[in-house]
């Protein structure tokens, strides 16, 4: 990732954890178009979310009905 982005994503990441008490490890909620568009270009969304994010404790989530959208 180009520096400018990498000092870009900090600088956001702190805002959020100094207005917002955001805090690690940072969870994430995944919804269906996302990963349909992850697949379709061939994305490994696990790697690449923690790379970008500089995290490697991220955690990833979906929900029941977001599965059952992305299987229908």
């Amino acid at each position: 990732m180009k520096i400018s982005r990498q000092k870009k994503v900090r600088r956001i990441l702190n805002f959020y954890k100094n207005n917002f008490q955001f805090r690690f490890p940072y969870q994430l909620l995944i919804d269906a178009t996302f990963c349909q568009e992850a697949l379709k270009c061939k994305i490994n969304i696990d790697e690449q979310v923690r790379k970008y994010l500089e995290d490697p404790g991220v955690r990833l989530y979906t929900t029941p009905c977001v599965i059952m959208e992305a299987e229908a």
